[in-house]
């Protein structure tokens, strides 16, 4: 599955800048389809932070929102690190208004940067807007951690997420271990829920599939049908065990129900016997 993320040639004009205190900085995006949020991304400046902490928050306004996770990022190398989230990820609906946030002592910068919305695939980073109000480019003066950024606008501090939307999976008259295979294969893929009704449809016995694969963390692909076909197979085969026999084991004539009470099944021709 894609990762996407806002910015990618865009750089900062100033690399290193400092006012010796702490700062929660922030950029606006919202998220056109739903998806999880694996990562919090940020450009480094030249000097690293003291310390720095990564935040994801939900904007209800300018004014308020909540924090949906923290996390620490692996290196404060210049250029772009990544903070990885609680749970190998956020999962958030579409159209979900998001902060990317770092709370840092030292940053980088563009100013009057969001003059227009900033669109990349399923995120829009949206204009800076004075009037509404709605602004981007937000910061939060001090605090110790993380904090929800209320002030200021159209200034890019260059901070950013890793998104991958979420692909549905809809099963058409698949039984339930078939669903359950399914099921445990693709849901730990970030992004991905399986679903029993909706309109994208996996066919049933016959036919091709109508998605053809759906894409691993790694990068690999595999199949969706193949699963299901796995999974049918072994349901197959366990109906096959269960069966009763209508063919004599050993000469393959057909058996004959017999018995005071009906329950004995035998052939007549080489004298097989089964109760069932």
């Amino acid at each position: 599955m894609a990762v996407q993320s806002i910015f990618t040639t865009q750089t900062p004009t100033d690399l290193d800048a400092t006012d010796s205190v702490y700062y929660t900085l922030a950029t606006r995006i919202r998220t056109a389809v739903a998806g999880r949020v694996l990562r919090v991304r940020y450009w480094m400046p030249s000097t690293p932070p003291t310390s720095i902490t990564a935040g994801l928050f939900s904007r209800t306004s300018d004014a308020a929102g909540s924090l949906l996770g923290t996390g620490s990022f692996g290196s404060t190398a210049a250029g772009w690190q990544t903070a990885d989230l609680p749970g190998g990820g956020l999962d958030v609906a579409a159209g979900a208004d998001l902060y990317a946030a770092v709370w840092t002592d030292r940053y980088v910068f563009t100013g009057a940067f969001f003059g227009a919305d900033v669109v990349t695939g399923d995120l829009t980073a949206p204009a800076d807007d004075a009037v509404t109000p709605a602004r981007n480019g937000r910061f939060k003066i001090g605090e110790t951690a993380p904090t929800y950024p209320d002030s200021g606008g159209g200034t890019c501090y260059f901070v950013d997420v890793e998104f991958a939307a979420a692909t549905t999976a809809v099963l058409d008259g698949a039984t339930p271990a078939v669903q359950s295979a399914l099921t445990a294969a693709i849901t730990s893929t970030p992004g991905v829920t399986v679903s029993l009704a909706g309109a994208v449809r996996l066919p049933t016995a016959s036919g091709r599939c109508a998605v053809p694969a759906v894409a691993r963390d790694t990068g690999s692909w595999w199949s969706i049908r193949g699963i299901i076909d796995e999974a049918r197979a072994r349901d197959e085969d366990e109906a096959e065990r269960h069966r009763d026999p209508v063919d004599c084991p050993h000469c393959e004539s057909p058996l004959v129900d017999g018995g005071p009470d009906g329950t004995i099944r035998g052939c007549s021709f080489c004298g097989w016997r089964d109760r069932w």
